[in-house]
C-alpha cells in the first residue's frame, strides 16, 4: 500500500520570496523590476519573475566580457559543445548596444501552481550554480 506524505504548502512566486532567499545566502542585491540583481565576480546575475502572469522564475547571468562580432562563431561552437553534455543553463550570444556581443545564460522554471520554500531554494541554487559553472567554463577556455 502506498504511503502518502504530506506535501509542503505551495505559495505563489513573489519578489519577496526571492529577496528572502538572497538574504539567507548573504548576497547583496539591487532591486529591479520583479526581482533582484547581484554582482557575482563581475558578472551580473538577475533573479526575477517573468512571463505575462509573472509565475516564471528566471535566473539570468550576463557574462562580464564583451566580444567582437567576429568571435560569434567560436562562442556559439563553445556553447553548443557545453550544451551537448549539460542541460542547464541555456546559454546564447546576443548583440549589445556598443556593436559587440555578449554571452548570457538563463535557467527558467514555470511555477504556475506555486512553489514550496524548499523547491524555490533548489531552483534558485540550480540557476545560480549552473550559470556560474558555465561562466567558469568560458574562462577555462580563454573567453
Amino acid at each position: 500500500m502506498p504511503v502518502f506524505r504530506r506535501r509542503p504548502p505551495l505559495a505563489p512566486l513573489t519578489t519577496g520570496r526571492i529577496a528572502a532567499w538572497l538574504a539567507t545566502r548573504g548576497y547583496e542585491s539591487a532591486p529591479m523590476e520583479d526581482g533582484y540583481r547581484v554582482n557575482w565576480e563581475g558578472n551580473s546575475i538577475a533573479f526575477y519573475r517573468d512571463g505575462p502572469e509573472r509565475y516564471v522564475l528566471t535566473v539570468r547571468g550576463i557574462y562580464d566580457r564583451t566580444f567582437p562580432t567576429d568571435m560569434r562563431t567560436d562562442l556559439v561552437l563553445l556553447i553548443d559543445d557545453y550544451h551537448r553534455w549539460r542541460p542547464w543553463p541555456k546559454a546564447f550570444v546576443v548583440p549589445d548596444d556598443s556593436g559587440s556581443i555578449r554571452v548570457q545564460a538563463t535557467v527558467s522554471v514555470f511555477l504556475e501552481h506555486g512553489v514550496s520554500d524548499a523547491q524555490l531554494a533548489e531552483f534558485l541554487d540550480l540557476g545560480l550554480d549552473t550559470i556560474v559553472s558555465f561562466f567558469v567554463h568560458l574562462r577555462e577556455h580563454g573567453k
